[in-house]
């Protein structure tokens, strides 16, 4: 370790980068998102202050947003050349735990643990898709790009890959100990694997070629 960052007063539960370098934001049981300065290794400046924690953060270049997903399902939208909160969305029924962001097609998709994934469109965030997979948590999400496919995890330890045009569920994966979340998920670079982490402190590794093999 070359530092220990030190001001928040609760959990931190999501880190995610800035258009700085030298900055990154943090996620926290004190409701804050704070901008820290790896320069100096002191906190920046307050960016947000949640009426609940927040879960995910996720940074969108093209527009400099900031998305924001909180302990009871709200999406704020934050607008850091203006420096303000520009929109809240209310659709999710519990905690955002993860946000992607495919800069193709401008689609953002959020998972909830309210078991449901949504899928809205930017810039004007018009939801275009919203599906209730589990009626537990869904945590982790990955792009397979070549293929227009994604990989979504579970928290009844499944997961779904679906295209992500249609929406449509290709394939249900069932590898991972029922009803242990699968809380990570990346496909290698040359999209014929995909490992999963779940809650069952396994690590899976599928095989694509030709099919989804474990």
């Amino acid at each position: 370790p070359i530092a220990n960052l030190e001001g928040l007063e609760g959990s931190v539960y999501t880190l995610e980068r800035t258009a700085n370098t030298s900055r990154f934001l943090s996620g926290s049981n004190d409701r804050m998102v704070v901008e820290w300065n790896l320069e100096t290794m002191q906190p920046e400046k307050v960016v947000a202050t949640l009426p609940s924690r927040a879960y995910a953060l996720k940074f969108i270049d093209e527009f400099n947003w900031l998305i924001v997903g909180n302990l009871v399902g709200g999406l704020h939208v934050i607008d850091l050349n203006e420096k303000k909160e520009i929109r809240l969305m209310q659709l999710h029924t519990s905690t955002i735990f993860e946000f992607k962001y495919d800069e193709k097609t401008k689609r953002l998709f959020s998972l909830s643990g309210d078991g449901s994934f949504a899928v809205w469109k930017l810039p004007d965030f018009k939801l275009i898709h919203h599906e209730v997979l589990t009626h537990l948590k869904v945590r982790s999400m990955a792009f397979r790009h070549d293929m227009n496919e994604a990989a979504i995890g579970c928290g009844d330890g499944t997961i779904r890959i679906i295209n992500t045009e249609t929406f449509e569920q290709l394939i249900k994966l069932e590898g991972h100990e029922k009803d242990h979340s699968v809380n990570a998920l990346a496909y290698s670079p040359s999209g014929k694997q995909l490992l999963a982490g779940s809650r069952d402190a396994r690590l899976n590794y599928w095989n694509l070629d030709g099919g989804y093999d474990l």
